[in-house]
């Protein structure tokens, strides 16, 4: 991130803090923290030279509220990536850890943060925001070169039902490296009503790691509400047999019926 957006971005949630008046939201306390930590050469932006150990406190101080404050500093702790991850997971758990200030943060976090594991979190709590919006941001961590934060975008796909996430995930089922990946790319699938997912799913079943046949069993166990064995052949038959072993267009979102 170059220094002249960042200044940018600094200055228009400074605006939206104005226009508020009065002592923020704790929402916007976080974003506050953000636009004044890349004003000042924080995450992702040149350096002012002032510790932001010092500085962070300087400017939670102005608004004393509730102790999630502490946790809304820790999101952009420039000099700390777990107490970044940490604060991430802490907050995306509370009832208005999903608000718009928050999301933004997690989009910040997810897209940008030089940290492996604080991308991985963040990638997690938009997940758990249930927002088909944040299709988008899952799937640039999947296509990561970090299996880490392929793991987190895989499984946060979970708890989103896009259909832009499909064939992603079952390319990622079939062909990633990272055994987890594959595990959580099968889990993720079986929200999905479609001939290709379940062909995938039972392909699946002869992967080279057992963990991820197991997955893709109770997957196909979840669609179909039958208890087959753990058996590609006998799956591939099942499909056959209910002419449901080919392709098809997207399900739409949301549509979770069993298979006829």
């Amino acid at each position: 991130m170059k220094s002249e957006p960042c200044q940018s971005y600094a200055t228009t949630l400074r605006r939206h803090v104005l226009e508020a008046g009065g002592r923020p939201a704790l929402g916007w306390v976080a974003v506050v923290v953000l636009g004044l930590l890349v004003g000042a050469g924080g995450v992702g932006c040149s350096s002012s030279g002032e510790d932001l150990n010092v500085l962070i406190p300087k400017m939670i101080d102005k608004w004393k509220g509730p102790s999630n404050v502490d946790a809304a500093a820790d999101l952009f702790n420039a000099t700390n990536p777990d107490a970044r991850r940490i604060a991430v997971a802490y907050i995306s758990m509370k009832k208005w850890g999903h608000e718009a200030p928050y999301m933004k943060a997690y989009h910040v976090l997810a897209t940008s943060d030089p940290d492996s594991l604080v991308r991985a979190q963040a990638l997690r709590a938009l997940g758990t925001s249930h927002q088909m919006i944040v299709a988008d941001d899952l799937l640039t961590g999947l296509a990561s070169t970090n299996e880490i934060v392929r793991r987190d975008a895989a499984a946060a796909m979970s708890d989103i039902n896009n259909p832009i996430l499909i064939e992603p995930l079952l390319e990622h089922l079939k062909t990633d490296p990272d055994a987890q990946t594959r595990i959580n790319s099968a889990h993720a699938l079986n929200q999905y009503r479609e001939p290709r997912v379940y062909k995938a799913l039972a392909e699946a079943l002869d992967d080279k790691d057992v963990a991820v046949e197991h997955r893709a069993w109770l997957s196909l166990q979840d669609i179909f509400g039958v208890a087959l064995t753990c058996d590609r052949s006998i799956w591939v038959g099942y499909l056959a047999s209910r002419k449901l072993e080919g392709t098809a267009t997207s399900t739409p979102a949301g549509t979770q019926s069993k298979p006829g």
